[in-house]
């Protein structure tokens, strides 16, 4: 997050996309369907949290970030 106030280097936005390669690789190890029963809906759960992290991620932080970083007030 301190790197945020710095200009956008080429290292931040490899360390970007690689957190984003993490979670879309969590998402790909998730099965189809749960292998037994699953009353709970945890694997629901896994894939809900994992969308909301994309939205959050796509939606919200990249498009955040300033090319120039953020002042310290």
């Amino acid at each position: 997050m301190n790197s945020t106030f710095h200009p956008v280097s080429s290292y931040q936005t490899w360390i970007c996309g690689l957190a984003r390669d993490y979670v879309d690789a969590f998402l790909a190890a998730l099965p189809a369907t749960a292998a037994g029963p699953d009353v709970f809906n945890r694997l629901g759960e896994l894939k809900s949290r994992v969308d909301v992290f994309q939205h959050v991620w796509d939606e919200r932080f990249i498009k955040s970030l300033e090319p120039g970083g953020f002042c310290r007030e």
